[in-house]
């Protein structure tokens, strides 16, 4: 996909990543994350290091100020680092958990929903209930069998979680997100279409 997507969501927790085209622009690769829980919203995002508040090649910001790197704990939401790795955890008070990984040009993104989620998660990355083989399920609850080929499942499960409309996005209008519904993506392998997603480490490929 090309722009924003949901991908994970459950309940007052909501995960939505960005892609934008690398290489031949025929792919996309994760640029920038939202985390939203209980009215308090975690964005992070690749930037140019020049201009980042600690010279990193990325940034994490909590209600749109820069942490600059300093871990920030609410009643509602944590965001900790480890600079070495060049990694962001954030935690809700459910425990539900992403971890974001800044690579120079993408990001990995992987999600943890705490156990009240189980089987009721939405998104690219399945509905979090240890059966892959409804891990397709559309937010109508209709489900694309997992032998489906990668054109279905991009056109008719990937779309389906594209953000085209602006006010159902989580990051602030400052940043421009925009979402690209006409974007094709080049043929990838089967073990990098979504339908693996939720039975391992998500990863940037969308």
């Amino acid at each position: 996909f090309h722009g924003e997507a949901v991908w994970s969501k459950c309940g007052n927790w909501s995960v939505h990543a960005v892609a934008e085209p690398v290489g031949t622009g025929k792919a996309t690769a994760i640029t920038k994350f939202a985390v939203r829980s209980n009215g308090t919203t975690v964005v992070g995002e690749l930037v140019d290091n020049a201009t980042s508040a600690d010279g990193k090649h990325w940034r994490v910001l909590v209600n749109e100020v820069d942490l600059a790197g300093m871990p920030y704990t609410s009643d509602t939401i944590s965001v900790s680092f480890e600079g070495a790795n060049d990694t962001a955890l954030v935690v809700d008070g459910e425990g539900n958990t992403v971890e974001a990984t800044f690579a120079p040009s993408l990001i990995t993104l992987s999600t943890s929903p705490h156990e009240g989620c189980r089987g009721r998660c939405t998104g690219l990355t399945g509905n979090f209930n240890g059966n892959p083989a409804d891990d397709l399920t559309l937010p109508n609850t209709l489900v694309i069998p997992p032998n489906a080929s990668s054109a279905v499942i991009y056109r008719d499960f990937v779309m389906a979680y594209v953000v085209a409309d602006p006010t159902q996005s989580l990051f602030p209008p400052s940043m421009g997100v925009v979402s690209n519904t006409s974007f094709v993506p080049a043929s990838s392998p089967r073990t990098s279409s979504p339908v693996a997603l939720n039975r391992a480490t998500a990863t940037a490929r969308a």
